[in-house]
């Protein structure tokens, strides 16, 4: 008994030993990755003070650091910051900071830590009009941002590569956003050859309406002859003013309007106050001569905003909307009404009319 409880010490005092070790061990690790992690951040923060700091400065441990990567983009981008604004010499003329880059870039290929320092350096070479370096490293796929987009539309130009150009802007016009300034030199080059012209502005300007920016489709329509700017304008109105537009489209039968902008006017009164395009839609129907097919859109916009709001009469609209009108969305606040009134009947149909994939999601199934 007394060797056996020799040993039983022994084998304690022995793992208590390697325990302290270790904990000496895992303390002293933690203390040096403090250490490297305090080091990585204040390299970091004298990025903007010593920007052209030598890398072999930097200590051993420093480098290995996983993050060291982002401490050399960081360095390179503040050079590139510093360096863009000062004049080159001729066009094209690289910066030794510009070989660094690519160094950079072909080291690290597309790990994430390139896309800052890359867009940062594409801006560069922009504006210092190197376009040859641009264009050989600019990648449409990767640098999809409309800036750099435009740019390489400007670099075009400049160097001749018009093959192809007009295509390329016609592409990069119809978007319902505004292009950015980078656009200006290779659109002013399209338009001295006739571009874009009336039909691609007016295809711009309902993008834009479509994509509820009627600041941005005004400004379109005033290149635009006026027959073909008042529609926009229009829809423009029932942007900004659906309960006005809306009320002066009823008052005169007559007056004509695209279908999308009555759409898009209606669905922001609805949204705006349900229960006064509940009672004006009875009035919309008569005065622009909607049938039950085109008349369901509507319903549907005022069903859905009585839902919403959890006010009384969104079954009477739902029961209006043509089948082919429910979207998901629809489905499930179609249900939901039924169920807030309480109408069990109608809100098995409902959920029976729901598409197989959305109907056996297990809200439903209770």
């Amino acid at each position: 008994m007394v060797v056996k409880s020799w040993i039983w010490a022994a084998s304690l005092t022995a793992g208590l030993l390697w325990s302290t070790v270790d904990a000496a061990a895992d303390d002293d690790a933690a203390r040096k990755d403090a250490a490297l992690r305090q080091s990585f951040m204040d390299a970091m923060a004298a990025v903007s003070v010593a920007p052209t700091a030598a890398a072999p400065a930097d200590e051993a441990d420093l480098r290995r650091y996983a993050l060291y990567p982002y401490l050399q983009a960081a360095r390179l981008r503040r050079q590139l910051e510093l360096a863009t604004p000062a004049a080159v010499g001729t066009v094209d003329a690289l910066l030794p900071v510009d070989h660094a880059v690519i160094a950079f870039l072909r080291e690290h290929g597309n790990a994430p830590v390139t896309a800052p320092l890359r867009t940062t350096w594409l801006d560069s070479l922009a504006e210092r009009r190197a376009w040859a370096t641009y264009l050989e490293h600019f990648d449409p796929g990767r640098d999809a941002q409309p800036a750099l987009q435009c740019h390489a539309l400007a670099g075009r130009v400049a160097t001749g590569r018009t093959a192809g150009l007009v295509d390329d802007l016609t592409e990069a016009w119809l978007t319902p956003r505004t292009l950015p300034d980078a656009c200006d030199v290779p659109l002013e080059w399209w338009r001295s050859r006739g571009g874009p012209g009336v039909d691609l502005t007016v295809r711009r300007a309902r993008l834009a309406l479509g994509a509820g920016d009627p600041i941005l489709a005004r400004d379109l329509a005033r290149s635009l002859p006026a027959q073909r700017a008042e529609p926009l304008l229009q829809w423009a109105a029932l942007i900004e003013q659906p309960s006005r537009e809306i009320t002066a489209l009823i008052a005169d039968p007559g007056r004509p309007v695209d279908d999308d902008a009555l759409a898009e006017g209606w669905t922001r009164f609805a949204r705006a106050d349900a229960a006064a395009a509940a009672a004006k839609l009875p009035a919309l129907v008569a005065s622009r001569k909607l049938d039950a097919r085109r008349a369901s859109p509507h319903a549907l916009a005022v069903a859905l905003a009585l839902s919403w709001s959890r006010m009384p009469g969104a079954l009477d609209f739902f029961a209006q909307v043509h089948p082919d009108d429910f979207d998901d969305r629809a489905h499930e606040w179609h249900v939901r009404a039924a169920l807030w009134a309480r109408d069990w009947t109608r809100a098995a149909a409902a959920i029976g009319a729901m598409p197989e994939a959305l109907r056996t999601q297990a809200r439903w199934q209770y």
